[in-house]
């Protein structure tokens, strides 16, 4: 946990295949994320899906920081009038056709939410199981 103000959800629960629920009342939600390198030209993103099944993708960020870096995005940045509650499908890498990028690693932990006026942190995946991820080339 890097947060001490996180708590967890459910630590014992397991992620759904079809994605893991956000809270009705997210307003933001963070990945924690360690490059194995700087990454400038690689973007860390989560694609949500909304309770009617439109999706959209939300960029966390830039992997250009090196050890854990947390990258959050706030939900009001949706760019239509989605229907909550969010789902996120999958969390996924981009960077430009000619980003020049060797291959490597990024080290995920503690997916959260935060909650309410005052920010309450809750981790909905802590990454210490490794299914139900699946890694797409």
């Amino acid at each position: 946990m890097r947060s001490a103000s996180a708590r967890s959800l459910d630590s014992e629960t397991t992620a759904p295949a079809q994605g893991i629920t956000l809270p009705l009342e997210a307003t933001h939600v963070a990945l924690w994320a360690n490059p194995q390198e700087q990454y400038f030209r690689i973007n860390l993103w989560l694609r949500l899906q909304d309770a009617s099944g439109r999706g959209e993708n939300l960029r966390l960020g830039r992997l250009d920081h090196q050890g854990w870096g947390r990258m959050e995005t706030d939900l009001s940045t949706l760019r239509e009038a989605k229907t909550p509650p969010y789902t996120v499908l999958s969390i996924f890498l981009s960077g430009g056709q000619y980003s020049g990028q060797a291959a490597g690693s990024v080290f995920l932990d503690d997916l959260a939410v935060r909650t309410g006026p005052e920010g309450q942190e809750s981790i909905l995946w802590d990454f210490e199981k490794t299914r139900p991820w699946a890694i797409i080339p």
